[in-house]
């Protein structure tokens, strides 16, 4: 008689990280694939951008599976990687990173212009802006009016800037505005802008400035 040796394998578990996806300012979904898990637990490790372990979030068995991270901080970048573990071994996927959204900056602010007088003695003239979240806004004014036709307002993320512009068009269709630019105090927990504000007409040769003063936006 011959005997037939059996030959067992053991295929080691594999974890990929495929990207992440309905990021939001507090929450993200990571896509994930896992094979060969049988006896392994699952999950995505994930780090906030000072290097904060945040811990790992289990995840299902074989196949493609979607692990939803909740708590997140507005406009942080995480670092992440799917995982597969069984005993003391770890089995990774690659690390990925993604940003959340910025906070919700719509709303009213009190807004401070810092004026001088002829003595140069400083006064100050305020106001509330109101950011509306389709990107428009109004302000209102010492009159109780919103003195411009139409506003709109953004926020650059790279250089941690407000930019918010008020427009109207004169009869003979030039146009005359008035322009804040400031800078964000903390774009994770904004509590503070700080910039110049400036008013202008447009003439025949171009753009002339009216006025321009230092404003301090709060809310």
């Amino acid at each position: 008689t011959s005997e037939e040796a059996a030959d067992f394998t053991t295929k080691r578990p594999t974890a990929t990280t495929v990207e992440a996806t309905n990021i939001t300012r507090s929450s993200a979904i990571i896509n994930c694939i896992f094979s060969n898990t049988e006896g392994s637990w699952c999950g995505v490790h994930y780090f906030s951008d000072d290097g904060l372990d945040m811990g790992v979030v289990s995840a299902g068995g074989d196949g493609e599976q979607q692990v939803t991270l909740t708590g997140l901080q507005p406009a942080t970048t995480y670092t992440c990687y799917a995982v597969a573990k069984i005993g003391d071994k770890e089995y990774k996927g690659e690390e990925i990173s993604f940003t959340t959204d910025i906070p919700d900056f719509s709303g009213t602010w009190n807004c401070q212009e810092i004026h001088y007088n002829s003595a140069g003695e400083p006064y100050y003239v305020s106001y509330p802006i109101t950011l509306y979240s389709d990107g428009s806004m109004e302000y209102i004014d010492q009159y109780g009016n919103f003195p411009y036709d139409e506003g709109e307002w953004g926020i650059d993320i790279r250089y941690k800037r407000l930019g918010i512009r008020a427009l109207s068009a004169s009869w003979d269709g030039r146009l005359h505005g008035k322009d804040w630019t400031g800078f964000i105090d903390n774009l994770k927990n904004p509590t503070k802008i700080t910039g110049e504000v400036a008013t202008w007409n447009e003439g025949p040769a171009g753009c002339i400035e009216n006025s321009r003063y230092k404003f301090e936006m709060t809310r």
